[in-house]
């Protein structure tokens, strides 16, 4: 089993966000993004807006669904304007900027996603 799932990252010292969308095979989406796994995580605060638990093939086609409607729009470097970099982090081509409209409509199809797959799940 695994989950896609779509998140807000908000940067600690400039207050931006973005989103990211994405699969893992992690049962808590959050541990996907701990600094363990690349200290740059911890400069966000990481918010999981909706995950949905599924087999692994299906979950890597909503995730692709969802970087198709909504494509990387953003680079980070030009994004923050600062001096960091963002080679090699992780989940990098997923990331997007979303305004308030896009966002509740990402969200509202997250959610209807999840309510089609949960009544799969319980034969309905």
């Amino acid at each position: 089993m695994a989950k896609v799932y779509f998140c807000r990252f908000t940067d600690k010292t400039t207050r931006k966000v973005f989103y990211k969308f994405g699969h893992t095979s992690k049962s808590d989406v959050l541990e996907r993004f701990d600094p363990k796994y690349d200290i740059r995580y911890s400069e966000f605060a990481i918010e999981p807006i909706c995950s949905i638990r599924g087999e692994l093939v299906w979950c890597q086609q909503i995730e692709e669904i969802f970087k198709s409607l909504y494509p990387k729009n953003i680079w980070l470097e030009e994004y923050f304007g600062d001096d960091r970099t963002w080679d090699n982090f992780s989940g990098i081509t997923e990331v997007v900027y979303l305004d308030t409209d896009e966002y509740h409509r990402v969200r509202t199809a997250f959610y209807k996603v999840k309510q089609l797959q949960d009544g799969l799940r319980n034969g309905e």
